[in-house]
């Protein structure tokens, strides 16, 4: 893959991320289940656009270092509002278990806007800046990768029971989510100096398409929505040619 393309790719993310999360807001923004949602999209965004903030030509070290632990404090609290989304869209009762993922969500993300997990930045591969880091990001990644798993498991575990639309639902998000995971997921080995490119973390862009597709076609969240020819050329033309502007 280019590696303009694949810093456009983040940026981009991080727009659909913050578009995403605003359009659910804006159809119910007293409910829990769509503010939760929005907090999702915007700790996704946020990562997304720290990390696309470290790649640009030009950018001084200790910018693209504060950018970096910022992009880290945000996805550190990736899983603990992935995991509140689910337990409220499938009316899962477990205080405990929620809590036992923010309690170390937010103290990690916290740390992150020190040096316990981003170290320093250094060249890797054909990255000018990459995140180093050891025992705390160590901590990091178990922390994060364990709470999805748990997320996902009540989402497998409902998906079997449903039927109908709210299966189609499912499994848009389920598709969507799990790529998105398995994409990010990939920036951690170069962290700790294995040779992997982390070119799928782009697949994090998917989860906005999979979950835009059940939102307007199944109803996800019960958001009903009328779309213009207009309004889809606006929508399209904003995301795909906005960003390079911006640039």
């Amino acid at each position: 893959m280019n590696h303009t393309l694949y810093v456009y790719g983040m940026g981009l993310t991080a727009l659909g991320s913050y578009l995403l999360g605003l359009f659910v807001l804006s159809r119910n923004h007293r409910h829990s289940l769509y503010s939760s949602w929005f907090y999702f999209c915007c700790s996704v965004g946020t990562w997304s656009l720290g990390y696309f903030f470290t790649m640009l030509p030009n950018v001084p070290k200790d910018i693209a270092l504060l950018c970096s632990r910022v992009s880290h404090a945000s996805g550190a609290l990736i899983p603990a509002f992935f995991l509140r989304y689910i337990f409220i869209l499938l009316d899962i009762k477990k205080k405990k278990l929620l809590l036992a993922c923010y309690i170390p969500s937010v103290i990690l993300a916290i740390l992150s806007l020190t040096s316990f997990v981003v170290i320093d930045l250094v060249p890797k591969l054909f990255f000018k800046y990459y995140p180093a880091g050891k025992f705390g990001y160590v901590l990091y990644v178990i922390n994060f990768i364990y709470w999805v798993i748990v997320a996902h498991y009540f989402m497998i575990k409902n998906y079997r029971v449903i039927s109908g639309y709210k299966r189609n639902q499912m499994r848009y998000l389920l598709f969507g989510t799990i790529l998105g995971y398995f994409g990010g997921a990939t920036c951690f080995p170069l962290v700790f100096n294995m040779q992997i490119p982390p070119y799928p973390t782009v697949l994090i862009l998917v989860y906005v398409f999979t979950t835009t597709i059940a939102i307007l076609r199944y109803r996800l969240m019960d958001i009903t929505v009328a779309i213009t020819r207009t309004g889809v050329f606006v929508a399209v033309y904003t995301l795909i040619l906005g960003l390079p502007f911006a640039v």
